[in-house]
């Protein structure tokens, strides 16, 4: 049998549009997982209309909990007005 840890495990946001950002970290970090995916939309990370201070706001709340962001998918709401390399590279050049 194959059997998959925590630590293999990344949790998604997508679920939480109804709930503060800080609940989905708070319930990600207490189920045990290290990893988080956040869905690149309102009403927690909608890049395109966050400022820098805002972003490093969000990153200092994943690492107070103890959890690392791997990814964060744009695919389903592309501004068409805001290239998605734009946002990738702003998006970098703050988390990375």
């Amino acid at each position: 049998m194959i059997t998959i840890s925590k630590s293999q495990v990344t949790v998604m946001n997508i679920q939480y549009g109804y709930y503060p950002l800080e609940k989905f970290l708070d319930d990600a970090a207490r189920a045990g997982v290290e990893h988080v995916e956040l869905w690149r939309a309102a009403p927690h990370f909608h890049l395109e209309d966050m400022t820098y201070t805002d972003v490093c706001r969000v990153r200092k709340q994943i690492e107070e909990r103890g959890l690392s962001l791997e990814i964060t998918d744009g695919r389903y709401r592309v501004d068409p007005t805001f290239s998605v390399l734009q946002s990738v590279k702003r998006l970098y050049d703050v988390l990375i």
